[in-house]
């Protein structure tokens, strides 16, 4: 039975290589290495090309298995650090709390909407954020505040800070006469 030669030549660059590297390889494990009588080139076996094979195999499988534990490695020193940089900068769930406002999200009050720094319109609802939302689709503001207030009183506060402020926004008729007024005595609100 004859045994199949493979050349060093044809297995270097079908596995990526040079035939110096597998000659190396092939004697460090014990495989024969030949001469063949063809052109003098160095020939192996096919155990040792399966020998070789498996070996590539289990190099991918290690590689790979480095790069995860790299990868993993990497990720949690992220976390890490994520995690410090929590601790350093957040609040606690004490300063949270204490910091806290109680507010009815969707109750009565007079709010404000603010554009560059001042109050450019000034309105009054029963459901701010609602309302507020309402005024998105409408009217450009950058912010806006509102003052929690009853319902019955929600008409004399309006016009307080209508009055007070005089928006550009707001555009009822006594506004108008005030900001009017203002603007022939010089002064301004």
């Amino acid at each position: 039975m004859t045994e199949t030669l493979h050349t060093l030549a044809d297995v270097a660059e079908a596995h990526h290589t040079t035939p110096l590297v597998l000659l190396r390889f092939f004697r460090r494990r014990g495989i024969e290495v030949h001469k063949t009588n063809i052109h003098g080139r160095w020939a192996v076996s096919q155990e040792g090309l399966t020998e070789l094979s498996l070996t590539v195999q289990r190099l991918a499988n290690e590689h790979a298995r480095i790069a995860f534990l790299r990868s993993e490695g990497a990720r949690i020193r992220r976390e890490a650090r994520t995690k410090q940089r929590a601790k350093e900068t957040a609040l606690t769930e004490a300063a949270v709390v204490a910091r806290a406002i109680r507010w009815k999200p969707y109750g009565s009050g007079v709010y404000f909407l603010i554009k560059s720094k001042k109050v450019i319109y000034v309105g009054q609802t029963v459901n701010v954020i609602i309302r507020v939302g309402t005024h998105a689709t409408t009217k450009k503001f950058d912010t806006w505040h509102w003052i929690p207030c009853p319902r019955d009183k929600l008409n004399a506060l309006e016009r307080i800070y209508i009055d007070a402020f005089l928006p550009p926004l707001n555009r009822d008729p006594f506004t108008r006469m005030l900001r009017s007024s203002r603007e022939v005595d010089g002064t301004n609100a």
